[in-house]
């Protein structure tokens, strides 16, 4: 082993004008680097979510989460390896409670350094999340899918360029994001970013609604960046 670390983590919000808590945690995390296999960490937390009259909310948009208090445990274990290894990846996995329902999520992440001008990754995270029946609820269960493809570019200490791509089954949308930065010299930097999100099923909400369009946003920057120093 080459090191460890231990971290007591604590988080409180309160309401305005009085010491009530509203949403709080407590959490105790430790990791491991080991000198050849990569690292391990873990994490155990409590959560306490206080839901005032008209806070009700639709977890995912799907299963309703009506007021009350809530109080709920959780824990996550995740392994990376090295980062000098050209292939390599992280795994984590998260189970636990979360409001009245439980929950468990499993991530991988794999990421591929073909050189010193070219990193690719890509992730995904499912996410089962399991409720019991109560006055308000009509959706019990719901699966939820995100997936994300990366690669960055850098032809020298001049020229670079990234591309992102994400989805999820939630929004029900993907979005790419793509960005080419030019380096002048230190401190100035001209930038062109396009983003885009657009909608994998274009189908009516309700009966009578019209389609929706092809792409909820598009946007194109530049950007220039200069700086500099004064006395």
């Amino acid at each position: 082993m080459r090191q460890n670390a231990v971290e007591v983590t604590s988080y409180n919000i309160l309401s305005i004008g009085e010491l009530d808590v509203r949403s709080s945690f407590i959490s105790g995390q430790w990791s491991t680097e080991f000198k050849t296999i990569g690292s391990l960490e873990g994490q155990l937390r409590y959560n306490q979510e206080h839901l005032l009259p008209g806070e009700e909310f639709n977890l995912v948009g799907e299963i309703f989460v009506p007021e009350g208090d809530y109080g709920f445990v959780e824990g996550e274990l995740s392994y990376r390896s090295p980062n000098r290894n050209a292939l390599r990846s992280s795994l984590s996995v998260e189970a636990g409670q979360i409001f009245d329902g439980e929950r468990f999520s499993f991530s991988v992440q794999p990421q591929w350094r073909a050189n010193i001008h070219l990193d690719l990754s890509a992730g995904y995270t499912r996410t089962d999340l399991s409720f019991p029946e109560r006055a308000g609820r009509t959706k019990t269960d719901y699966v939820v899918h995100q997936g994300n493809m990366k690669g960055d570019f850098a032809l020298n200490k001049h020229l670079s360029a990234s591309l992102l791509f994400q989805i999820s089954n939630v929004s029900e949308q993907m979005g790419a994001n793509m960005r080419f930065r030019y380096n002048f010299s230190e401190g100035q930097d001209l930038w062109f970013v396009f983003n885009q999100n657009s909608y994998l099923d274009r189908d009516a909400v309700a009966f009578g609604d019209p389609r929706l369009p092809k792409y909820d946003t598009r946007a194109f920057l530049v950007k220039y960046t200069y700086t500099f120093t004064s006395d």
